[in-house]
């Protein structure tokens, strides 16, 4: 993949007519290349409870792989190559899942999209051709690759992809795109690349798409294009967005020509896009511009979108930190995500020397509003100062947590337990901790090495349920036969539990009548259900009618009040009670928090002196029901 990449950069340094007679095969020669291998009550207790009510915490961390391209219902039909997975998920915690395929069909013998849907209840779906086949009417007759996709805050899922069908826009490759509804199933495919107005006017190929969908339904698509243009006869990075006002805009350049300043004369390739829950849009690739502080060599270079700026100029995120240009090797294939807090994570892999050796590493970077990009890290090497890794570490993805945490998954040749061949890897990222060491995703499932082909391309999703979902191809033989198939895996990532806080009652406070209570609940997924007990766990009520992740967004917060469930305070003896309040969270993990107050008899004792004979004073206990007067409402009050 690295002598591909260096020939790559020879080919764009050539001259612009031989490089446009090469691109679309380039473009394809990528896929080959990288299918085959080349790239979170008064005095209180903290108790997390031991052991979670979901079922998956039985299996070891990343669950045996599932094939999603083919075998659903046992029948084995796609028999061609499946490669180049890309998945998003719904806040229902469904999965989507979307790849280029060359099986044969309906469609032809062209290579399509295709795509399938995880439920928790159903496993994947068959999987269906979206790029093709609109109305029962099969028009596309050229290659389909590259699809990408994202999914609207109403459920609706996008996706583009780069085809070379020939239509109105000509025989280059253009921008295809497609989506999803409840109502009406899938669109036919509609062009972005080109068209504005009715006049065709790029002529040039338009591939590798990325694309994201803001919480307003705005989508935001990027993609390479090597059409001439102001900014000179070199690729640059082109975009489009989409507005339910006003459909698609006019396309536009990001990668060069900031403040009308055409600076980027290399080629700027590898686009990813994220939206930022302030509506920022953030936007990184690989960029070879020459003849700037960073060197020669290829860099990863971002821009931002603010409604009040509009797109920023490019700036370096692999090298220059602290003004200090380090990184002297080539630095490809960004991958990006945005966390809840606003901040931007960006991982890459990079063939810069260090005390990691000479081979190629996943390297990871964080910007924030104030500080801007960060240092460089490494994340597929070197924890605790090991330096384990020998092989190359390529196309990484990236998925960014509710509380901050992120997750890194790429493909890797260094050998292990698993054998000599490539396997998906895995690394997570905390701000206590740093980057975790580097674990299998692919094989070793239960200590069982049963993956002895190549696994490639991998793709990563977070669920809101705190479950990580990763795709990615697959070349080992199996049910589903010898060619190549996208296979699926999910870790239960949520290992934080709820934090609970009982606000009232207060501690030793004492009570004749059933108290009430005031408790709050947070978790950094999603809040499940929440119930008391006054047994320690025999008996119990819910104290909450939570939402889930069934229908819109998740709780993150709960806080409940009421009266304590007067059947468990009748029940349990007169003197000190310990109350619990329990927390579950959306992947089973248990925390609660407990208050001790104490219970007083409804039954008072009084002393009654009823005489006196031979000196002897006699009495006697008489019990008086106390009456806990009930609290009335307005609504209650006598009229006057």
């Amino acid at each position: 993949m690295q002598n591909w990449d260096e020939k790559k950069m020879m080919i764009y340094k050539g001259v612009k007519s031989a490089s446009k007679a090469f691109l679309w095969a380039t473009a394809l020669v990528v896929c080959i290349l990288v299918a085959s291998g080349g790239r979170d009550l008064g005095e209180q207790r903290q108790t997390p409870i031991n052991g979670k009510a979901s079922p998956r915490t039985a299996m070891p961390p990343w669950p045996n792989a599932t094939c999603v391209s083919d075998g659903w219902n046992g029948a084995y039909w796609n028999n061609n190559d499946s490669v180049c997975p890309t998945i998003a998920t719904g806040t229902d915690g469904s999965v989507h899942a979307v790849w280029q395929d060359d099986t044969d069909g309906p469609w032809g013998n062209d290579v399509e999209i295709f795509y399938a849907k995880w439920t928790a209840v159903g496993g994947w779906s068959n999987a269906s051709c979206v790029s093709d086949g609109w109305g029962g009417v099969y028009w596309n007759s050229g290659t389909s690759l590259n699809p990408a996709i994202a999914l609207g805050p109403d459920g609706t899922v996008h996706i583009a992809w780069s085809d070379s069908t020939v239509g109105p826009w000509g025989s280059d490759s253009e921008i295809l795109y497609a989506k999803w509804t409840a109502a009406s199933g899938w669109s036919n495919a509609s062009l972005v690349s080109d068209t504005w107005n009715g006049g065709y006017w790029n002529n040039g190929f338009s591939i590798c798409p990325t694309i994201a969908v803001g919480s307003d339904g705005t989508i935001h698509l990027a993609w390479w294009d090597d059409t001439d243009g102001l900014w000179g006869s070199d690729t640059e990075i082109l975009y489009a967005k989409w507005t339910a006002a006003s459909g698609w805009s006019l396309v536009t350049c990001l990668s060069d020509g900031g403040g009308g300043v055409y600076w980027n004369n290399g080629a700027s390739e590898r686009p990813a896009i994220a939206v930022g829950v302030d509506g920022t849009v953030h936007l990184v690739w690989q960029d070879n511009t020459l003849f700037q502080p960073w060197g020669s060599d290829p860099e990863i270079l971002h821009a931002m979108w603010t409604a009040v700026g509009g797109w920023s100029n490019a700036t370096c995120v692999s090298d220059g930190w602290g003004g200090v240009y380090w990184n002297k090797h080539n630095s490809f294939d960004p991958a990006i995500a945005v966390g809840l807090d606003g901040s931007i994570h960006s991982v890459w892999y990079d063939d810069t020397n260090g005390p990691w050796g000479n081979d190629i590493e996943i390297f990871h970077a964080k910007w924030t509003a104030v500080g801007g990009w960060s240092n460089a890290s490494l994340v597929s090497d070197g924890w605790g100062g090991v330096y384990w890794n020998g092989g190359n570490s390529l196309n990484p993805a990236i998925a960014v947590e509710p509380d901050g945490g992120v997750l890194a998954v790429w493909q890797d040749d260094t050998d292990g337990p698993w054998g000599n061949d490539i396997e998906i890897f895995h690394a997570k990222w905390t701000a206590a901790g740093g980057w975790s060491n580097a674990t299998c995703v692919s094989d070793g499932w239960s200590s069982v090495y049963w993956n002895d082909g190549d696994s490639l391309n991998p793709a990563i999703a977070l669920g809101p349920e705190g479950i990580a979902h990763v795709v990615w191809n697959d070349e080992t033989d199996s049910l589903w036969g010898s060619d190549t198939e996208i296979l699926h895996a999910a870790l239960v990532v949520d290992e934080a539990t709820p934090f609970v806080t009982i606000n009232a009652p207060g501690s030793s406070q004492a009570f004749y009548g059933t108290p009430t209570y005031s408790v709050t609940v947070r978790d950094n997924y999603g809040v499940g259900g929440v119930w008391c007990s006054l047994d320690g766990g025999a008996t119990n009520a819910s104290l909450a009618a939570v939402k889930t992740s069934g229908a819109g967004s998740v709780n993150m917060s709960v806080a409940c009040s009421g009266t304590i469930d007067p059947t468990l305070w009748e029940a349990a003896a007169v003197g000190t009670v310990t109350i619990t309040a329990y927390a579950r969270d959306l992947v089973g993990n248990v925390a609660s928090a407990t208050v001790v107050v104490n219970k007083n008899s409804l039954l008072l004792p009084i002393l009654l002196v009823v005489g006196c004979t031979a000196g002897v004073i006699v009495a006697v206990f008489i019990y008086v029901k106390i009456i806990v007067p009930r609290r009335m409402s307005k609504r209650s009050h006598p009229s006057t």
